[in-house]
């Protein structure tokens, strides 16, 4: 469970609700029961949330949760063959016959697939 008011600051821009909306915190220094102050987006005022991300009125869907942070993954396809084969045809060093993929993995979201040219 993460404590928000021990946070570093440059990593509140990480936090969302559990139904995956981002959030801007305010402030983690608030009133003694409510100390992480939020606004989110599209609602007209803040709201306040315990130290570890439960809300004011016991709503599990906006609690405050910190995605892991992002991470990428290479992926070379070479033709739908295995590696073996691939190394036996010369594609592995100086081949031309496969393609790159970066994949981007953030906690809660599909998986950005891109392919690099």
């Amino acid at each position: 469970m993460t404590d928000f008011t021990t946070l570093p600051q440059d990593q509140w821009h990480r936090v969302t609700t559990r139904d995956g909306r981002k959030v801007r915190i305010l402030c983690v220094d608030g009133p003694e029961y409510w100390p992480v102050v939020c606004v989110i987006p599209g609602e007209a005022y803040p709201r306040c949330f315990t130290a570890t991300g439960k809300h004011s009125d016991c709503r599990d869907d906006i609690a405050l949760v910190l995605p892991p942070e992002p991470r990428t993954v290479w992926l070379r396809d070479y033709g739908g063959c295995c590696v073996e084969s691939a190394m036996a045809r010369g594609h592995l060093w100086g081949g031309k016959d496969f393609t790159d993929y970066r994949i981007t993995l953030a906690g809660g979201q599909p998986p950005r697939i891109e392919e690099v040219k």
